[in-house]
């Protein structure tokens, strides 16, 4: 059994939406226009091939998903918060698992960004200092709150 398939149905949800959530982060909503959402897809299969273990096999479930985006829209959590659900679930599966989680939502955030930039080939400064934030977040949990303080 994959790790992805040890975890409870919500989990592997949380999982699944962490894409979104990326994207959305980048774009600055929640509601994802068509255009968008082609670009996460692409993203998302661009970066499947290079990307292993719990990253790859969450990004497949993702892109296998008919539902997905109904689920989003649905699930009603905020981006920061969705986020931090998906690095406290991969975390728990271990320091590997959370490192190809957070993989594997960069490169689809770097893809989406890319996309979005000039001329679809570049990422513009504004879309790469969101995805240094959103590595950041990435590397927190709900397991260590304390980190979001450290610095006050």
């Amino acid at each position: 059994m994959t790790l992805y398939g040890t975890l409870a149905p919500s989990d592997q949800r949380t999982l699944r939406l962490a894409p979104l959530w990326m994207s959305s982060a980048l774009v600055g909503r929640t509601r994802l226009e068509t255009w968008e959402l082609e670009a996460i897809r692409d993203a998302v299969r661009v970066t499947l091939p290079t990307t292993a273990g719990l990253g790859g096999e969450a990004l497949r479930a993702a892109l296998d998903d008919p539902d997905l985006v109904a689920a989003y829209e649905r699930d009603g959590r905020p981006v920061t918060t969705g986020l931090l659900a998906a690095a406290t679930v991969s975390a728990g599966l271990g320091a590997g698992a959370a490192s190809s989680m957070r993989s594997a939502l960069l490169a689809v955030g770097e893809g989406v960004a890319r996309a979005r930039g000039p001329f679809g080939r570049s990422i513009s400064r504004q879309d790469a200092d969101t995805l240094e934030l959103l590595a950041e977040i990435m590397d927190l949990s709900d397991a260590d709150p304390h980190r979001l303080f450290a610095s006050v």
